[in-house]
């Protein structure tokens, strides 16, 4: 696969093809020696990502650019650019070498995940100093493979916790989380705490530290949070009822269902 850079294909004694040439555009006039790209090809012309091969990961993409242009000055070099077309981002543009010829060249890198799937438009140029000339697209895919939700498969939520006489106690909420693309790829975890009476909560990063929010284990996927329940503020007896609900997001920002569960704070006994 296409998870480490690609190695160009040497086009030494090979006849150049147009692979993966959309369109070029045409000169004013036949009659004129005006720059000219006839045609245009990527090296890779397309990239699929499997699961099995390549697994859940970033990585680096190098793509070449080949490009045959007729009638070109030195001091006016065909010029590339390329554009992700999910936001019309130009994410590189130089000018192109020549390789032999009027073979030229040049290449670009894609920083993207195997599992992010993205389309890419290659454009070069070649125009002299009055602006005249044309140009040449051809399109790249970047197939990633299907990214699955993580999955909250066990938690902890303690039923009613009494405020202390004196002082405070602490409630914990864990949540286990597990990811079919692999438990790597999962982002974090978080609980939303909201007032039954409320129409919105409180969104809490949960933690999987060893150290913080009452978490024991690092690395081990079950994401903790601890709350302080204090005692009534002198003879006031203040009770509270709580929806808490659970959700964890994988790193290309994919969230589970949440699972829901209730929480209630009575007074001292």
């Amino acid at each position: 696969m296409f998870s480490k850079k690609i190695i160009p294909f040497l086009f030494l004694g090979i006849p150049f093809i147009n692979s993966g040439c959309d369109s070029t555009t045409a000169p004013d006039s036949v009659l004129q020696e005006l720059p000219t790209v006839t045609t245009i090809s990527t090296t890779p012309s397309s990239v699929s990502f499997s699961q099995l091969v390549d697994g859940a990961k970033d990585t680096t993409l190098t793509v070449y650019i080949y490009s045959a242009v007729e009638n070109v000055a030195d001091d006016y070099p065909p010029l590339y650019k390329v554009t992700d077309l999910s936001d019309d981002s130009i994410i590189a543009t130089d000018t192109m070498s020549v390789k032999m010829c009027n073979l030229y060249c040049a290449n670009f890198e894609i920083d993207t995940q195997t599992q992010r799937t993205s389309s890419y438009l290659v454009e070069v140029f070649a125009f002299n100093e009055n602006g005249e000339g044309n140009y040449a697209t051809a399109n790249l895919e970047v197939s990633g493979f299907p990214n699955q939700q993580p999955e909250i498969v066990a938690f902890s939520s303690p039923d009613t916790v009494f405020r202390p006489q004196s002082g405070s106690s602490v409630a914990l909420f864990t949540a286990q989380v597990n990811d079919p693309d692999g438990n790597s790829t999962i982002d974090n975890a978080y609980v939303v705490i909201t007032e039954q009476s409320a129409s919105a909560g409180t969104t809490i990063v949960m933690s999987d530290d060893g150290v913080n929010r009452g978490d024991e284990v690092a690395g081990d996927f079950i994401y903790s949070v601890d709350f302080e329940i204090p005692a009534n503020p002198s003879s006031e007896v203040i009770e509270n009822d709580f929806f808490i609900d659970f959700y964890a997001i994988d790193d290309l920002g994919l969230s589970s269902d949440t699972v829901r569960t209730t929480f209630y704070i009575r007074g001292a006994q």
